[in-house]
């Protein structure tokens, strides 16, 4: 398939298939999508194509997971476990604020 006759009905039903399959990895197949569309909309820049229709196509969404709050008690036991850990103080950060991974690890 030459790149100029890939459409959002191509995306889309690829994204659909992929994720029938069990237990999809919904996040890399977004990502992957994420790579087509920016390669199509970059042939588009450079006039190797009219037009780009690859992104009206729907991503994929995951099961949503409920948030769970870790008692004090469960905090204690946790910071005992970690103690000495390099990452401790990035756990110490975490606890309280509930920042995520990639939050934490941007700051200075």
């Amino acid at each position: 398939m030459v790149i100029a006759d890939i459409s959002r009905f191509h995306a889309q039903k690829w994204l659909r298939e992929e994720s029938k399959k069990l237990n999809p990895p919904i996040r890399s197949l977004n990502v992957a999508y994420g790579i087509i569309r920016n390669a199509v909309n970059k042939s588009v820049r450079q006039g190797m194509l009219q037009d780009s229709y690859v992104d009206i196509a729907s991503l994929l969404k995951g099961p949503k997971t409920a948030t769970q709050i870790i008692l004090l008690q469960e905090q204690e036991s946790f910071k005992s476990a970690i103690k000495g850990y390099r990452l401790e103080i990035a756990y110490y950060v975490t606890l309280p604020t509930e920042m995520r991974e990639g939050e934490v690890a941007a700051l200075r």
